[in-house]
């Protein structure tokens, strides 16, 4: 059997002190069948020294190198949604670390129902300072105004970004709660797995 290719998508920007626990969680996913997508948006740290030592260990990382700092996110993100080649495509912020089994926990909801387009999950949240369990739905999310599923925490059909498009950098200051809301009143269908499947850095305000 031939197991699709999954691309996760990382958008780093002078995160040199979360990339090293970002990307071992993603090389030691339960499921191996991997493209690692890392747009790199001209970092000033060590970012991009360590981004070159894990490539030339994992043949499965893709990095992609803005020559200038790019002001948007969106257009980060959308230059590594167009650069995967999997058939499903699954975001990983590079402060966020994936539990063992996201990916295949993950897929395997997309594989087993064909009406499902989207696959969040629940996580922890974390500091140096607190550490809390997040557990919701997607209709708990949209009743209380928050975007149907967090996107680092998100995996979908790659069809469905070409049927319904990126992320807009017109929108910069919601610019995922736009894409997702836009996906989510367009009729594509996203799902919650209740597990916890990923861990999110939260910064101090």
């Amino acid at each position: 059997m031939n197991l699709p290719l999954v691309s996760v998508v990382v958008n780093n920007y002078n995160h040199e002190k979360f990339l090293r626990e970002c990307l071992d969680s993603l090389l030691s996913q339960s499921y191996k069948n991997l493209e690692i997508v890392v747009v790199d948006a001209c970092s000033s740290d060590g970012s991009r020294a360590l981004l070159d030592r894990y490539a030339l260990g994992d043949s499965r990382i893709k990095l992609i190198y803005s020559d200038s700092y790019i002001k948007y996110p969106a257009i980060s993100y959308n230059l590594g949604f167009l650069s995967c080649s999997g058939e499903f495509i699954a975001v990983n912020d590079p402060d966020d670390i994936s539990m063992p089994t996201r990916i295949e926990k993950q897929l395997g909801v997309l594989l087993a129902n064909d009406k499902v387009d989207v696959v969040g999950c629940n996580c922890i949240e974390f500091n140096e300072f607190f550490e809390r369990t997040v557990i919701t739905t997607v209709e708990t999310n949209v009743k209380n105004a928050a975007a149907p599923a967090r996107n680092p925490s998100l995996m979908f059909r790659k069809r469905i970004v070409a049927q319904h498009g990126m992320w807009k950098w017109q929108c910069e200051y919601a610019a995922d709660f736009e894409w997702l809301y836009r996906w989510y009143t367009s009729g594509v269908c996203f799902f919650i797995i209740q597990v916890v499947s990923s861990s999110r850095y939260v910064f101090a305000s």
